[in-house]
C-alpha cells in the first residue's frame, strides 16, 4: 500500500468507528473528509475493497476488526450499566427501613409518671 492508500484506509477506519463499525458509502462526502477529488476518493476506497481491508456491502464500508470491536464495546458498556442498576437496587432493599415503619416506637422510653 502507498502513503493515500494508508492515509485514506485511517481516515475511513477513523470514520467507521466514529459511526459504530460501519458507514455509508458516500464518495463525494469521503472526498471531501480525504480532501481530494471523488473520482481520487472512489479509487482510493475501491483500492482498499480490493485488498480486503475494508468490506462494502449494501452500500455501507466496513471493517470486520471494527465490527468486532464496537460489539465487544457496546457488550461491556451494557454489562456495566446492568451491574450499576442492580447494585442500586441492593443498596435501595438495604437502606429500606426494614418495616419498622410498623411497629411501636421503640426508641423513645415513655415514663408512666407523665402518661397519667
Amino acid at each position: 500500500m502507498g502513503p493515500e492508500l494508508i492515509g485514506a484506509y485511517i481516515v475511513l477506519l477513523d470514520l467507521i468507528y466514529a459511526r459504530g463499525g460501519e458507514t455509508m458509502r458516500d464518495d463525494r462526502h469521503l472526498a471531501g473528509i480525504l480532501g481530494c477529488s471523488i473520482r481520487k476518493a472512489t479509487s482510493l476506497t475501491d483500492g482498499l475493497v480490493e485488498q480486503n481491508k475494508i468490506q462494502f456491502e449494501d452500500g455501507y464500508l466496513s471493517n470486520l476488526r471494527a465490527k468486532r470491536d464496537v460489539k465487544s464495546a457496546r457488550n461491556s458498556y451494557e454489562t456495566r450499566l446492568k451491574s450499576q442498576s442492580d447494585r442500586r437496587e441492593n443498596e435501595a432493599e438495604l437502606n429500606e427501613n426494614k418495616g419498622l415503619k410498623d411497629k411501636p416506637e421503640t426508641s423513645t422510653f415513655i415514663r408512666k409518671d407523665r402518661t397519667e
